[in-house]
């Protein structure tokens, strides 16, 4: 039976249960008309973004004329019915639910291969990450910034797998996102523009997020981004209840990030740290460095949120996070990407509570789900 509630604080709830395909069904089913308008904005604003006709042809490269779909049916296999059960239940083609779950593949390599400027695709991407841990909690957790387009879209799915329940904060029609399981394991993830790609294969961001909150330690989610093909390059904030740590992980190296007694918060903005392989890019990233000042503010965003901790020391509580999510430069608010959605999961004993809020208001209220 699939639970789907009413929305609160601009989050959606739905719960989910069965095979992959069942779940897939429910999903299409319980926001048929909202996937619909979903595909019908992502191709607008791939439009406007390119223009129809190259658009057009971006969407022919990486459906058809890339491995994607053959790399996610290797190493994912189950994910790819539960897309199948959103398209029947949605009723909506199978191919516009899959590129729904592909933003930088679209938007990167398809552009790529066909020739088309980059830059200002390149520039569009915020997220701000954490993990600490202190009198005995942890936290961790992130602000998602992302494409406008999906604010009002957000959800959080609650799966009933046959070993774990997963809490996933994602959007209509998606199959993978942030939050936490009930092993204790939370996944959240910012982009690392800097970070080497593949040209047109590998498994790309929203499939990992997927993969990796079915493991059920740090360990394991380590163990799974060194064994995939990688198409982008993303740092993972992982925690559970014995490890916390951040993996810088591009198509080419993965690198691990510990805390310290030194220094026992992790933090990441969208620059590497660790990363030896490096792109630049004009004005945001130059010389291996994120410049200041620049659209997506990655050098105040990362000191602001270090300045926290440090002034915080060990007086921290969740809902001095939540003011630091709320507030700028980690809250952002920009014409091509926004605070979309921001979480935390929270490790008290052997409890854990997730919060998450919507949109990118300074005064928005947060859920929490407890597992």
């Amino acid at each position: 039976m699939t639970t789907n509630q009413p929305k609160e604080n601009g989050i959606h709830y739905l719960e989910l249960k069965g095979s992959p395909y069942e779940m897939g069904i429910q999903h299409g089913e319980g926001f048929a008309d909202e996937i619909k308008t979903s595909i019908t904005k992502y191709k607008e604003r791939l439009n406007t973004t390119f223009g129809q006709v190259e658009a057009e042809k971006i969407i022919d490269m990486t459906l058809n004329k890339t491995s994607f779909k053959k790399d996610i049916e290797e190493y994912a296999p189950h994910i790819i019915e539960e897309i199948r059960g959103i398209s029947d239940g949605c009723k909506e083609p199978f191919d516009d639910l899959f590129l729904l779950n592909m933003y930088e593949e679209v938007y990167l390599a398809a552009p790529k291969q066909l020739g088309i400027n980059l830059k200002e695709t390149l520039i569009g991407h915020g997220c701000t990450s954490f993990s600490w841990q202190t009198n005995g909690t942890r936290f961790n957790g992130q602000t998602m910034d992302w494409s406008p387009n999906l604010d009002g879209e957000q959800v959080m799915f609650r799966f009933e797998l046959p070993e774990k329940e997963i809490f996933m904060l994602g959007f209509f029609g998606q199959v993978g996102g942030i939050g936490v399981n009930s092993r204790g394991l939370s996944v959240f993830a910012n982009t690392l523009p800097q970070g080497k790609i593949r040209d047109h294969d590998g498994i790309g961001p929203q499939f990992i997020l997927r993969l990796l909150l079915e493991q059920n330690s740090v360990t394991k989610a380590i163990e799974l981004l060194n064994r995939v093909p990688r198409f982008y390059a993303l740092n993972y904030s992982l925690a559970d209840f014995n490890r916390y740590a951040h993996v810088e992980a591009s198509a080419t190296e993965l690198e691990v990030l510990e805390a310290s007694r030194e220094r026992p918060y992790l933090v990441h903005a969208n620059f590497s740290l660790k990363l030896k392989e490096k792109n630049d890019l004009p004005g945001v990233y130059e010389n291996g460095e994120p410049v200041p000042g620049s659209a997506v503010l990655n050098v105040e965003r990362y000191e602001t949120s270090v300045n926290f901790f440090e002034e915080k020391k060990e007086a921290l509580s969740a809902e001095d996070f939540e003011e630091l999510f709320s507030n700028s430069p980690v809250n952002m608010a920009n014409p091509s990407f926004m605070t979309v959605e921001s979480a935390l999961a929270v490790y008290e004993g052997d409890s854990i509570k997730l919060y998450a809020s919507a949109g990118n208001n300074s005064g928005r209220e947060w859920n929490e789900y407890s597992l």
